[in-house]
């Protein structure tokens, strides 16, 4: 479990990674051209980080609880959180 999927999280970002992360299937259909290169780590290795372009913004598909296709748009922070969980 990442940093922020666990008890306690706070952030407005880190609730909806939490919430997306109990969607089925879901996939990137759409991203932006613009970039945003920066470190990125994992819990699991904590000794191993790298930096890592990602894109910008993104909008994926997913199916919720009631099996109901979704589509939605992220940017910044939570995007790259979902690129990275993906």
């Amino acid at each position: 479990m990442t940093a922020w999927m666990q008890p306690g999280v706070r952030n407005t970002s880190q609730k909806m990674i939490l919430a997306l992360s109990k969607h089925l299937s879901m996939r990137i259909v759409k991203q932006s051209d613009k970039n945003w290169d920066d470190d990125e780590g994992c819990l699991s290795i904590p000794s191993l980080s790298r930096s890592v372009s990602r894109p910008w913004s993104i909008t994926v598909e997913y199916f919720d609880r009631a099996f109901i296709k979704q589509t939605r748009t992220f940017a910044g922070a939570t995007a790259r959180m979902i690129q990275h969980e993906i």
